[in-house]
């Protein structure tokens, strides 16, 4: 606690009031006005007197300055004798009357005896007034008038405060300890609110702790809050997850859903039997959910906004391998198209006209909406096509035994993969013996250079697989990895390509795609696959529009560890490089999204440049692991490289 007064006459004599009150009978100075604090409390002053804590009134100036300060601290106040008991029922500071309970500070001037002198200055003044004006005793010795006149004193001095401040600083005690609550103020009526993304959440009230953690504790990797509306418990509800699907590889952690609702005061985990359907395989499809909403659940929240009936999903393990939700929508049904002998559905899959009605109406149901296209379908086997699916059963019998059996079986069931290859550890020693991995890539969509499967579909392959194949086998279903190649080099264009430049530079970038990446317009995916240099440079001299062609260089990007990567440039020094090959079985070639053009005017030869990591591009020549979608993937720290082997980059040293 401390008080501030700020005066607006004080004197301004160098002596300050010694000077002021001289010809007083007492003897004062700046530290002789002295004041006494006493607190109501309880309809009563405390301390009584005599036991009052006593302050200055005025302060004096530090030399060399003179005089009084012009302000006053009180402070090193005791708040103990005060005994000031709180009121926590005030709202408001009342009117002080002779009924107030507390709430006030009273300062009582305790010394000099004198005051300010205003009871004996009327005496002083009466006395000085009349010794001046008593004749003077006969002498020889004249006397001047000064000499002869007794002083006359000011008069007594009006202190006024111009502004009057009080700072103080509160403070109590909260006792978590379950054996101590005894020792907190429970008239106090203390609270202690932990802060949470959507609300608050009361921890300490009534002077007891309901948890004893200070900040909010999240044990999952990840919540997602769902509020419905309309809800009259118990009742069931129907939820639609639109989801795109993850593209990590199966090798990921297993993720664990739990689903909880709101009971008023805390979480309520869901029953196994309430939650009665799951399609969408832990949030990583779209698919249906279907819950039984139990009678206890709430619209009354602190922790989430109020007016909403709350559901919880909690995923516990590697939320890279969740799908990015797009939607959430209720009263969700799938349907099942029902053959009519009608062929041409099959061919127009996605395309197909829209459920809009019911055929037969019900009146509860308003209104319908399709917000997803057809999917599974198959259309009539042709001849040749049975023919081959039979050769292929006689054979395999529906057994995965051979590497070749693996890859029929795959694209049998799944139509929506295009190739597939299964690779074992006698085709790649590095393997351990006993396991088979099955790299799969779905149907192309566009001019996409990096076709990935969704991770519900790569889970969807290994448990079939593992149906089939011998218990002993580890299979692991993946999708390519696609390795990067950068082009650098120098261009010169002929004339024909006067002002439109930048349009060729596009159209060169397409038929690099197209040149290296055949099979986005037709064909297999050439794993382990390789390319000569020569034919990178030949393939951008004969296009009709360049002219010239120098600096070139390659640079290959490889992953050797998780999240670490070489980089093998042909522009190094002592580089005779011919020929880039794919790193691993299942690794893929494919060029960057943009490369590294220069134009030039003349036709003069200039050596490769090795490519410097400032001329490289973001999310183009460097491989992010993080893209703010998906969470990031463990980092295993490798083996140091040996003493003049490839370098090894890291991401976060690159970054």
């Amino acid at each position: 606690l401390r008080f501030y007064i700020e005066w607006n006459n004080l004197p301004t004599l160098p002596g300050g009031f010694g000077q002021y009150y001289d010809g007083y009978p007492d003897e004062v100075d700046n530290d002789s006005f002295t004041v006494e604090l006493s607190a109501l409390s309880d309809y009563q002053f405390y301390p009584g007197d005599g036991d009052k804590q006593e302050f200055r009134l005025f302060e004096t100036l530090q030399p060399p300055r003179e005089g009084l300060a012009s302000t006053t601290t009180f402070e090193e106040i005791d708040f103990k004798p005060l005994a000031i008991i709180p009121d926590y029922q005030m709202a408001e500071l009342p009117e002080y009357t002779n009924k107030t309970r507390s709430g006030f500070f009273k300062w009582k001037i305790s010394g000099p005896p004198m005051v300010f002198g205003h009871e004996i200055y009327p005496r002083l003044f009466a006395e000085a007034i009349t010794q001046n004006a008593k004749a003077p005793p006969f002498s020889f010795i004249p006397r001047t008038e000064e000499a002869a006149a007794v002083p006359i004193p000011k008069e007594p001095f009006v202190p006024v405060i111009q502004r009057m401040l009080v700072n103080y600083e509160a403070s109590s005690k909260i006792n978590f300890r379950q054996l101590e609550f005894r020792e907190n103020d429970l008239q106090a009526d203390e609270k202690i609110f932990r802060i949470h993304p959507f609300g608050y959440e009361t921890i300490f009230s009534r002077g007891k702790a309901s948890d004893l953690s200070l900040l909010p504790v999240y044990n999952e990797e990840g919540y997602l809050y769902i509020g419905l509306t309309g809800v009259r418990p118990p009742q069931p509800v129907s939820l639609f997850f639109d989801i795109r699907e993850s593209k990590k590889d199966s090798l990921q952690l297993p993720l664990q859903l739990d689903w909880a609702y709101w009971r008023g005061d805390r979480w309520v985990n869901f029953d196994q039997d309430e939650v009665l359907l799951d399609t969408t395989a832990s949030l990583s499809t779209s698919g249906i959910v279907q819950l039984h909403l139990p009678d206890d659940l709430t619209d009354r929240s602190t922790l989430l906004p109020s007016g909403l009936y709350w559901l919880r999903v909690a995923a516990l393990g590697n939320l890279a391998v969740m799908g990015r939700g797009i939607r959430v929508l209720t009263q969700a049904v799938q349907v099942e198209w029902v053959d009519n002998a009608d062929p041409a559905h099959y061919e127009q899959m996605g395309h197909t006209p829209p459920i809009t009605d019911l055929v037969i109406q019900v009146p509860e149901i308003s209104s319908l909406s399709q917000v997803t296209g057809f999917f599974g379908g198959r259309p009539k086997e042709r001849p040749a096509e049975f023919y081959t699916r039979v050769s292929e059963r006689l054979r395999h019998k529906n057994r995965a035994a051979q590497l070749w059996d693996y890859e029929r079986l795959v694209l049998e069931r799944f139509p929506e993969i295009r190739q597939a290859k299964c690779i074992g550890s006698t085709s790649y020693p590095k393997l351990s013996p006993g396991k088979v991995k099955v790299v799969v890539v779905p149907q192309l969509n566009g001019l996409d250079p990096e076709p990935k499967a969704g991770f519900f579909l790569l889970q969807s392959v290994e448990n079939f697989l593992k149906e089939l194949a011998s218990p002993f086998v580890e299979i692991e279903a993946v999708n390519p990895v696609y390795e990067k190649l950068r082009i650098s080099c120098a261009l010169k264009f002929s004339k024909e390509t006067l002002g439109e430049k930048g349009r060729y530079i596009q159209q060169l970038h397409q038929e690099i795609l197209l040149f290296i990446c055949p099979w986005l317009k037709s064909g297999s995916l050439n794993f382990g696959g390789n390319i000569h240099v020569h034919d990178v440079l030949g393939f951008i001299k004969q296009r009709p529009y360049i002219q010239f062609v120098t600096r070139f260089s390659l640079v290959h990007v490889k992953e050797e560890t998780t999240s670490y990567y070489t980089i093998e440039d042909t522009a190094e020094s002592g580089s005779n490089t011919e020929v880039l090959q794919a790193s691993r079985p299942w690794s893929v070639l494919v060029p960057v999204r943009l490369h590294q053009f220069i134009l030039v005017d003349d036709e003069s030869f200039l050596p490769p440049e090795i490519a410097a990591i400032d001329s490289m591009r973001l999310e183009t020549d460097f491989v992010v692991l993080d893209d703010g979608t998906e969470a990031p993937v463990t980092v295993v720290e490798p083996e140091p490289p040996e003493e003049g082997g490839d370098e090894y980059l890291s991401l976060d040293d690159i970054l």
